[in-house]
């Protein structure tokens, strides 16, 4: 009984290294300390966000070249490309400005990627994705919706 306690709580004080070591190396790649999906509700879906930033439209996106331009850029993974918006909306009002420019808000096959992108380009800041949720629970969302 003894001997399960002990291998219990060695279990438990590695799994507690394992998340640490997780944790630092995540921060090291744009303070993502938490689980991926509770950062981007936290770092992209808040209600304060100083920035936007939006996927071109599926038209753009299936192009092999990504509009020139001030904002624009093409991702490392999935060849997305992306235009970021420098203005402080809302996520329903940034929505609306991605339509009204013919984009919806950016669906990132790899969120990580674009969050440290976008930091290392215009500071740290937070950004709208065309993802919705509350805590760690989000889901992406239509254009539109």
């Amino acid at each position: 009984n003894q001997d399960i306690q002990e291998d219990t709580l060695q279990s438990i004080d590695n799994i507690m290294k394992m998340t640490k070591n997780i944790e630092q190396e995540a921060e090291a790649i744009g303070n993502w300390t938490r689980s991926a999906n509770q950062d981007i509700q936290e770092k992209c879906c808040k209600d304060t966000s100083f920035q936007e930033c939006n996927q071109t439209s599926d038209k753009q996106q299936n192009d092999v070249g990504c509009p020139e331009g001030e904002g624009y850029f093409r991702s490392k993974v999935g060849n997305q490309c992306f235009k970021a918006f420098i203005v402080s909306l809302n996520w329903d009002d940034a929505q609306a400005h991605c339509e009204k420019h013919g984009m919806r808000l950016a669906r990132p096959q790899d969120p990580v990627w674009l969050n440290t992108y976008l930091n290392q380009i215009y500071g740290d800041k937070q950004y709208y994705l065309g993802a919705r949720g509350s805590g760690s629970v989000f889901t992406w969302r239509p254009s539109g919706d």
